[in-house]
């Protein structure tokens, strides 16, 4: 699933979404294999998008594999909706809570992940997504663009959900052997 062009001399590479979302699942499954190798064991697990999946891994409900297949059925789900406005994501130097009262009345803009205390990151439609970027220079607050082809994590893309779903259900599903809670409602999985 990694393709050898993400190990091409940085001026010729070019971030693909598949690429992207692989990597960030791989590297936090590498991370803490090489923490549990020097005896961590975590209590419970947690991680956002592909980081989601990587707990899961972690956990053993589901294997490195599966795992990895999850993540490119996900963005692959995606990049198969039709043409349209797919939309931007957005970090925003402020909290959730801030950022929850910057976005107040527009349409089409979502909070997508609260990273921590000081960044957010937003999803938005195009039209959504400029007028954040006026609304937060009007605060004094940075906006940065991230290089995605879609507004993850929002309404934008939620027909890809059923080929998500069809693709999850293929997997071989185990119970986790640690806690694993979700980022979208801190329930555990069972």
């Amino acid at each position: 699933a990694l393709r050898p062009a993400m190990w091409q001399p940085a001026e010729r590479w070019r971030p693909l979404d598949e690429d992207l979302h692989a990597m960030v699942f791989v590297v936090s499954c590498a991370v803490h294999a090489v923490l549990h190798d020097f005896g961590l064991r975590a209590d419970c697990f947690v991680g956002q998008s592909a980081g989601e999946l990587a707990a899961l891994v972690a956990a053993e409900a589901l294997s490195f594999e599966d795992g990895l297949d999850a993540v490119l059925a996900r963005t692959r789900a995606v990049l198969a909706l039709p043409a349209g406005d797919h939309g931007a994501m957005a970090a925003v130097a402020t909290s959730a809570r801030a950022l929850r009262s910057i976005i107040d009345g527009l349409d089409g803009v979502w909070i997508a992940a609260d990273n921590c205390p000081t960044s957010a990151l937003v999803s938005a439609t195009t039209a959504g997504m400029a007028r954040l970027a006026e609304r937060c220079a009007s605060r004094g607050v940075e906006v940065t663009p991230l290089h995605v082809s879609h507004a993850y994590h929002s309404p934008v893309i939620a027909e890809a959900g059923a080929a998500y779903r069809a693709a999850l259900e293929k997997l071989a599903w185990r119970a986790p052997v640690r806690a694993v809670l979700s980022t979208v409602d801190l329930e555990r999985y069972d």
